[in-house]
């Protein structure tokens, strides 16, 4: 029996301006966003493992619970000269400027206005702090069950609930604190979101010889949405399967180990945003949303691991993956109604089969490291490794109305290849490990989202000096 607790405290502090989207001529109007979070996180968990045989049959078991907690606070700010108030008292964000993305020196000379960039920053005040609870708790038993000498089964179940109450959210001006209720479209209370599932796992592993196996599995799991559908109902849960097959081996005594996979991961309930409302209306709330989409990544991972030498470590891997929708909304025509005038206009959903932004196709890496044995130099240690990052996509993945009239907003970045060297030594219960990451100083971007490209880092140095007990 083992059991864990862990605490974990995170903090986000913000100010700026992030979604830049510019038009044709490279003008992007910059609104300013200010945030802070504060979350705090609880887990628990307790296993019991063990094994019993059932006549000749051997089990092997994994009885659990876990469990965690989170706290969260999130600050809402009003910023001076840029935030102002509606004749319905909601809350508006006006463009603190607009920025010529091509050269920003020269953005007064492309403005019909002939203002450069502001650089003053405004003040911000506390508007809200909104505080949100979320409780999980899960059970699952597991059994590896050995049916012969080369033929086992695994089989587990797991039922998972989380609970998420009223937010509660404090506004500063009048110092009063209000529950955020999930109301319907009725203006009925829902009570606080609660999601559970049960999620099953099996497995087939052959061994046809002590150092090799053949396995295949599927798991099925679920992850919470945020959001509410066109009833103001809040979105249940995503059902996610995955499907795996892999060989495993050992050779020379255990001292090199080859693993490879191949797998498929299905989200067939993948939450998009609502577009069209059921009175035909476009539906412009970003939480309103509907189980219209569909997900699929394939993917193969190959790994080897080995000390085939004294001193001498190797680790070595490569990794495929394909992340695309295969399932959004078609384009839909909508028809508004604005001052008496009817205006009719289109939306859809994503191109599909197409590479997500931020997913990489192919990635790679090698490390080889070398520790002296005998000697007066006993302990000291030599490394190189080196990390291949192949290409992807930025900018914006293409709606289905986008392909059709020609407009690609996909931007592709360019493979890349870093190097890294280390050198350390090891004296007793004291070792020292120096590392120089990018020694080629290559330049490319890393891929999050969207609107997330950031350099990767350049060359640079670190030394880790460390102290065993």
């Amino acid at each position: 029996m083992n059991a864990i607790a862990s605490y974990q405290s995170y903090g986000r502090d913000y100010y700026g301006s992030d979604r830049v989207q510019a038009n044709a001529q490279g003008i992007a109007p910059r609104n300013l966003t200010r945030s802070k979070s504060d979350e705090l996180t609880f887990n628990q968990q307790l296993n019991l493992t063990g094994t019993f045989k059932t006549g000749a049959i051997k089990h092997k078991i994994l009885i659990g619970a876990d469990a965690d907690q989170s706290n969260t606070k999130a600050y809402a700010y009003f910023i001076d000269g840029i935030n102002y108030y509606d004749k319905q008292g909601a809350l508006k964000v006006n463009v603190y400027d607009s920025i010529y993305v091509f050269n920003p020196s020269e953005t007064a000379a492309h403005l019909p206005s002939g203002k450069g960039l502001r650089t003053d920053m405004p003040g911000a005040e506390y508007l809200t702090r909104t505080t949100t609870n979320i409780y999980r708790y899960g059970v699952f038993f597991q059994d590896l069950i050995e049916v012969s000498e080369k033929f086992k089964v695994l089989a587990g179940l797991r039922y998972t609930y989380q609970r998420t109450p009223y937010a509660d959210k404090y506004t500063y001006a009048t110092g009063e604190t209000e529950e955020v209720k999930n109301l319907d479209a009725n203006k009925n209370e829902l009570g606080a979101k609660v999601d559970q599932a049960w999620s099953p796992k099996f497995g087939l592993i052959y061994q046809p010889i002590k150092s090799s196996s053949v396995y295949v599995t599927y798991a099925n799991n679920f992850t919470s949405n945020a959001g509410y559908d066109v009833d103001y109902k809040p979105m249940g849960p995503s059902t996610i399967d995955q499907y795996e097959a892999g060989v495993k081996n050992d050779f020379f005594n255990g001292r090199l180990t080859l693993n490879a996979s191949v797998y498929r991961i299905n989200n067939n309930r993948f939450a998009q945003q609502l577009l069209v409302k059921s009175d035909g209306t476009d539906n412009g709330d970003t939480n309103m949303k509907e189980f219209s989409g569909k997900t699929s990544s394939d993917g193969v991972e190959v790994d080897v691991t080995g000390s085939i030498l004294p001193g001498l470590d190797i680790l070595a891997g490569y990794s495929y993956n394909y992340m695309r929708y295969t399932e959004t909304s078609p384009i839909t025509k909508i028809t508004t109604v604005v001052n008496g005038s009817s205006k009719v206009t289109e939306v859809s959903g994503n191109e599909e089969d197409v590479r997500l932004v931020g997913t990489t196709a192919h990635t790679a890496n090698g490390t080889i490291f070398y520790t002296l044995q005998n000697g007066g130099a006993k302990g000291l240690k030599f490394g190189v490794s080196a990390f291949y990052t192949g290409r992807r996509n930025a900018g914006w993945n293409n709606t289905k109305i986008n392909v059709r009239d020609v407009v690609d907003r996909l931007i592709t970045v360019s493979p890349f290849t870093t190097v890294d060297i280390s050198a350390g030594y090891t004296y007793k219960k004291w070792s020292i490990l120096a590392k120089m990451s990018n020694v080629n100083n290559a330049f490319n971007y890393y891929i999050h989202e969207n609107y997330s490209v950031n350099p990767i880092p350049p060359r640079s140095f670190m030394t880790t000096l460390t102290y065993k007990f």
